[in-house]
């Protein structure tokens, strides 16, 4: 809870002060309004395992998902609303995709002690792994614009729903096994990126 408080500050911080001067045209704008975004739901995570923490226990099933999802249904324009939830994560998913193919978060990284085979495989476990993280991103997408199409709260899906999708298909537990380790890849760069990653404050003009 403390960590993912302190990953929403920092978004926080990106999108109101724009200390990597991102700058007010629009694509910086659209850059900041989504570390915005982050910081709402990196912070609505926080409090949440912060009362998981406080109780001692979790909740079973999964239906936070659905009931949020049912939350916004019922707002005037609900379905236009969870409409665009789902383009946003379809967006964010092709983002991630596309960030992978080309390894774009390298101008992001600086790599002072690693270098020829080990930093290869460093590059190869991002792209893998924010790939994987996109993969993800783009089912549950797809399953949250079919909620909104269908004014259907209970077509909605989380990770966990993902990935038991994922497992139903055709060569489904192949298909699981790959996503799996994608997203430990992701877990993996994550550390590297705490250690590597440059965060370029820069002075104003």
């Amino acid at each position: 809870a403390v960590g993912l408080v302190g990953y929403a500050l920092w978004q926080l911080i990106r999108a109101a002060l724009d200390p990597e001067r991102q700058g007010t045209a629009a694509k910086g704008l659209v850059k900041r309004a989504g570390y915005l975004l982050s910081a709402g739901v990196n912070l609505t995570l926080a409090v949440f395992t912060a009362g998981l923490a406080a109780s001692g226990r979790a909740p079973q099933g999964n239906g936070s998902e659905t009931q949020a999802a049912g939350t916004v249904l019922n707002l005037p324009g609900g379905q236009l609303l969870l409409g665009l939830v789902g383009v946003g994560l379809l967006g964010l998913a092709g983002s991630q995709l596309y960030t992978a193919y080309g390894a774009k978060f390298m101008k992001r990284m600086r790599f002072t002690d690693v270098q020829g085979r080990v930093r290869d495989l460093l590059i190869r476990t991002g792209q893998v792994g924010i790939a994987s993280r996109g993969v993800l991103m783009l089912i549950i997408g797809v399953f949250a614009l079919l909620a909104a199409w269908s004014g259907q709260a209970s077509r909605t899906v989380g990770i966990s729903e993902a990935l038991t999708w994922l497992r139903s298909q055709p060569s489904g537990n192949l298909l699981l096994g790959v996503v799996a380790a994608g997203t430990l890849c992701y877990g993996v760069w994550c550390a590297v990126q705490a250690r590597y990653r440059r965060i370029r404050i820069q002075d104003a003009a």
